[in-house]
C-alpha cells in the first residue's frame, strides 16, 4: 500500500498531501487503538477468528482504496477513506500485537534476540524489494486494478487458510475443540 499510496492519491484521487496526511493519521490512530484493544479482544475472541477477521479487513481495505477512485470528487470520499484507514489501522495494530504475543509464547527466551533481529532484518529488506516489484507492476497495470487484484488475492488467501484449517493450528492445544480465553490474553 505504501508503494502505491502517493500515486493513488495524486494521480487517481487527484488530491494533495493533505489526503496522505489524513490517511496516515487515521491509520496511525487505528494502529494505536488496535494495540490498545488487543488484551480486551483476546479474552473474548479466539485467535484464529481474530486473524481471519483481520485478514478480511485488510483485503477489504485494498478494495475500498480502489473503489474510492469512483467517489474521489464526492462528499463521501473523506469519510469512507478515513473510516477504512482507521479500521485498517486497528486491524494492523491488533495483528502486530497478536504476532508479538505469539512469538513470545513460542520462541524460547534465549533465542528471542536472534529471532527479533532476523525478523526485523527480513522485514526491512523486503520493503525496497516489494516497492520495486509493486512499482514495476504499476507501470503495467493501473493502480486501482492493482489494488483490486491485491485485495482479491488477500481475501482468497484468507479463505484458503480458513478452509484448509491452517488458522486452527494457531489455537492452543487445549482449545482446539473450543476456545481457551486464559491462554491468549
Amino acid at each position: 500500500m505504501q508503494a502505491l499510496q502517493s500515486a493513488l492519491v495524486k494521480d487517481i484521487y487527484q488530491k494533495g498531501g493533505e489526503t496522505l496526511s489524513f490517511m496516515g493519521a487515521a491509520l496511525s490512530g487505528g494502529m494505536l487503538l488496535g494495540a490498545f484493544l488487543y488484551p480486551f479482544l483476546a479474552k473474548r475472541v479466539a485467535i484464529d477468528k481474530a486473524l481471519l477477521l483481520c485478514g478480511i479487513l485488510n483485503g477489504g481495505f485494498y478494495l475500498v482504496l480502489a473503489g474510492c477512485a469512483l467517489i474521489a470528487q464526492n462528499i463521501f470520499f473523506y469519510p469512507v477513506l478515513g473510516f477504512s484507514s482507521l479500521v485498517f489501522g486497528v486491524s494492523i495494530g491488533y495483528l502486530n500485537t497478536a504476532l508479538a504475543v505469539m512469538i513470545m509464547k513460542a520462541i524460547p527466551i534465549h533465542y528471542m534476540s536472534r529471532e527479533t533481529g532476523l525478523a526485523n532484518a527480513l522485514c526491512l529488506a523486503a520493503v525496497p524489494a516489494t516497492s520495486f516489484l509493486v512499482s514495476a507492476a504499476a507501470r503495467l497495470v493501473k493502480v486501482p486494478a492493482l489494488l483490486t487484484a491485491s485485495g482479491i488475492l488477500f481475501l482468497l488467501i484468507m479463505a484458503m487458510l480458513k478452509v484448509s484449517g491452517k488458522l486452527n493450528e494457531l489455537l492452543p492445544d487445549d482449545s482446539k475443540a473450543g476456545r481457551n480465553e486464559e491462554k491468549w490474553n
